[in-house]
């Protein structure tokens, strides 16, 4: 297992240029630009100064993804720590062996060289536990967290998530948005033969925040970015249930078929859960 952070040491990323935001829009506006090659970097002001962020990471990332091999997987985690700033990384797995080529593909791919590199060699149930949060015997951390789906990781969508995780940075926020892809095994199975539907499309994106951070200030956030994300957002993922949603934002067109199911075996709906 390898991971790697694209960061400065100061927890700020160097750029060649700067472009400072007057206002919330212009930070897409500086993302989208960037992607599509006006430039190398993009960047938001804050109230503190000035954060980069560069969007390269998570589409140098997405296209790297679409030329991997399938044993090799990664995604991407952007970060906010509270007082206006971001951090990027990411988390590559990879057969045993691999992983000096693999990583060094995907730094090409994304054409930034990371900070740190920390690599390990870990049987598959290590793999699975580290993946899950640590160890057996980490203690539970509470969070509150959302998802969107989105069928393709524009410049446009990079941009929705820069901006939502950086206005909450600004506020105090230290949430983190992970992107994981939608692709692998995923799509081995079309979209319309089970319950989950988003086998076509390019990537979830999970918002959340740990506590300290109260529920109520995090769900404002969450709340606030699936509004912001809305324009290019599919529907979500139903192991992150939020309250009030609609069951069809999780299963798509494929909802009313589950539920005539669910009618039929389950009439009196034994089997539920306090959202459902």
């Amino acid at each position: 297992m390898r991971g790697m952070e694209s960061r400065a040491a100061d927890g700020r990323f160097s750029p060649a240029a700067v472009v400072r935001a007057a206002e919330a829009d212009d930070v897409v506006a500086a993302v989208t630009f960037a992607a599509a090659g006006g430039h190398s970097y993009a960047g938001v002001s804050t109230a503190s100064g000035t954060v980069i962020i560069d969007a390269q990471v998570i589409s140098g990332w997405s296209g790297w993804l679409t030329a991997a091999d399938r044993s090799q997987w990664a995604d991407v985690s952007v970060d906010a720590d509270g007082n206006g700033s971001l951090d990027c990384w990411t988390q590559l797995i990879c057969p045993a062996g691999t992983g000096d080529s693999a990583a060094a593909e995907l730094t090409d791919a994304i054409g930034l060289r990371p900070l740190t590199l920390d690599t390990q060699t870990l049987d598959h149930m290590d793999a699975v536990t580290a993946l899950a949060g640590g160890s057996p015997t980490s203690p539970r951390a509470s969070f509150t967290n959302g998802s969107d789906v989105v069928t393709e990781l524009t410049s446009d969508a990079i941009g929705r998530i820069l901006e939502a995780l950086t206005t909450f940075s600004r506020a105090g926020g230290t949430g983190w948005v992970q992107i994981n892809t939608l692709d692998g095994a995923i799509r081995d199975t079309s979209p319309d033969a089970a319950a989950f539907p988003w086998r076509s499309h390019a990537a979830l994106v999970e918002w959340g925040a740990y506590q300290p951070i109260s529920h109520e200030v995090a769900l404002a956030w969450v709340t606030a970015a699936h509004r912001l994300f809305a324009p290019v957002s599919a529907g979500a993922y139903i192991n992150y249930l939020e309250p009030g949603d609609a069951l069809s934002r999780y299963y798509g067109g494929n909802y009313s078929r589950l539920a005539a199911l669910r009618r039929s075996i389950d009439p009196g709906a034994r089997i539920r859960t306090v959202l459902t």
